[in-house]
């Protein structure tokens, strides 16, 4: 009697697939919809750290080889092995150059890449041993084959404590160039004050805006102004950068910006999510300046209740650019001593006053908003000290007139 074929499986079977997480042992794990797997160093089948795998579930074996362990460990999670890699994390390596005839290796700064990337030393002689470079993969590691890429850049020594941003940033996988077809959209881009009127944006280049935001901040893409009714509620406006104005859905700046998710600020420098002429230049609010927004008009009685808001978009002109520290500063000015002085110094010249104007600032005590003296530049900005004496003329906000010193 012959061997009783088993029947045949009418649909393939599904592996889980997911994110693998290299440590610097060589051993990873894998997130994945049906769970956490642990994967051997001598399963990871090429994979760098970060890239999507499938898997396939493998018997528990404990093992004594560096850089395995066995089920059993880390939360009990089933172990793996790589069936491949569906996508690849990291495209460009940062590394330390090492020449080794007739090669070039660069060996990743990033212990979590266990491979080490071969170059031709021929089609770079004049590297030195030991510089940090950036390299481009070109062939990943397999069962068979080495890894190997082409180099780009030479970034420094590696003994410079300046390439730690450098390796941070390779590390993180940060993207720091545009694609050419994202520069070139946005190459066209400018502002149309008169243009986005006719289109619908409010125009409020007379409130007294004003931006307030770090001292080294590069962009500002937000901004506020308040304005006091005849009623004693107050008008607060937030304004947004409109962006959705210039970066069309599904284009090559969205997509690009999409990647990216957010501006990162470092040490020595800032990658933007958008290229530099919006982020740098078309949507941040810089003083002076007309700039396409998207205003929240909120209308808050004396007690703090929100009466009503609205929302629509708008062409403003922000008057000035405070930072965190010197606006603080100035609204907890509320003595006439050394300390009282500084603060009118330093909004005087913020503002380009030869001395700081009275107005009124909000005080919230409990759920109560409290106001104090008359209206003036830094007053219609919702911002100034406390117990000067009330304007006694209301001045243009564009001209920044009537003003009346504190004594």
């Amino acid at each position: 009697m012959g061997r009783r074929k088993k029947p045949t499986r009418k649909s393939p079977r599904s592996n889980p697939v997911g994110t693998i997480s290299i440590t610097a042992a060589g051993y990873g794990f894998a997130e994945t919809a049906e769970g956490s797997f642990f994967i051997p160093a001598s399963k990871i089948a090429g994979a760098f750290d970060g890239d999507t795998v499938e898997l396939a579930p493998i018997r528990d074996i404990p093992s004594k080889r560096k850089g395995e362990k066995p089920s059993g460990t880390r939360a009990d999670r089933p172990s793996a092995r790589v069936l491949r890699v569906l996508h690849r994390a990291h495209e460009i390596v940062i590394g330390r150059y090492e020449v080794a005839e007739p090669f070039g290796v660069v060996v990743p700064q990033d212990h979590r890449i266990p491979y080490d990337i071969f170059t031709m030393l021929a089609d770079n002689p004049d590297i030195p041993d030991g510089s940090l470079v950036r390299v481009r993969m070109v062939q990943y590691p397999s069962r068979n084959t080495a890894a190997t890429g082409v180099i780009e850049e030479v970034l420094g020594e590696c003994d410079d404590s300046r390439m730690d941003v450098e390796i941070a940033i390779g590390r993180a996988r940060l993207e720091t160039c545009f694609s050419e077809s994202a520069l070139e959209e946005v190459s066209h881009a400018r502002v149309d004050a008169n243009e986005a009127l006719l289109q619908g944006y409010v125009d409020l280049r007379s409130r007294f805006v004003f931006t307030i935001d770090p001292e080294d901040a590069r962009d500002f893409d937000d901004a506020i102004s308040l304005q006091e009714k005849p009623d004693g509620c107050l008008l607060l406006g937030v304004h947004i950068a409109d962006v959705s104005h210039y970066v069309e859905w599904g284009s090559s700046v969205d997509l690009d910006a999409r990647r990216r998710a957010t501006s990162v600020y470092l040490v020595d420098r800032v990658i933007p999510m958008l290229p530099e002429k919006l982020s740098g230049d078309i949507c941040s609010l810089v003083p002076g300046k007309p700039r396409l927004a998207m205003t929240l008009d909120a209308l808050i009685a004396p007690d703090g209740r929100v009466i009503s808001s609205e929302l629509y978009p708008s062409v403003i002109e922000s008057k000035a650019r405070l930072s965190y520290e010197g606006a603080l500063c100035y609204m907890e000015a509320s003595g006439r001593g050394e300390g009282w002085q500084a603060a009118k110094d330093r909004v005087a010249r913020i503002f380009g006053h030869r001395e700081a104007s009275c107005g009124y600032a909000p005080r919230t005590r409990g759920n109560r908003l409290r106001y104090q003296g008359g209206e003036g530049p830094l007053g219609w900005a919702g911002y100034s000290h406390w117990g000067c004496r009330p304007h006694e003329e209301r001045g243009d906000v564009g001209h920044r007139r009537g003003d009346a010193p504190c004594e």
